[in-house]
């Protein structure tokens, strides 16, 4: 397949290629459209709606369910929107301060 891009596309791949951010243009696409297209995931029906604990049933729960609670909604969150590299680096926080 052969994809024609914009010019200013092409600059923006190159840019973050060279930082490092993905390995190939390849990446980019298949990271920018699990963003836009995210898959449906089926879940077990015991966590149809998966939440952490609440802080009231945290004091109940054991150390393992706290745990698994966690997963479980971590899991969930698989297809969330994906920062640049560039978002964590110290420059983006400070900017000229740092």
């Amino acid at each position: 397949m052969t994809i024609e891009i914009y010019p200013e596309d092409e600059e923006i791949i190159k840019t973050k290629l060279a930082g490092g951010d993905f390995a190939n243009p390849a990446e980019m696409i298949h990271r920018a459209l699990a963003v836009l297209f995210p898959v449906e995931k089926t879940q077990p029906a015991d966590s149809a709606a998966p939440t952490p604990f609440l802080n009231r049933d945290r004091l109940k729960a054991t150390p393992a369910e706290r745990a698994a609670s966690f997963e479980r909604w971590a899991r969930s969150h698989e297809h969330g929107i994906v920062l640049p590299g560039e978002a964590m680096r110290r420059e983006s926080f400070y900017g000229d301060r740092g």
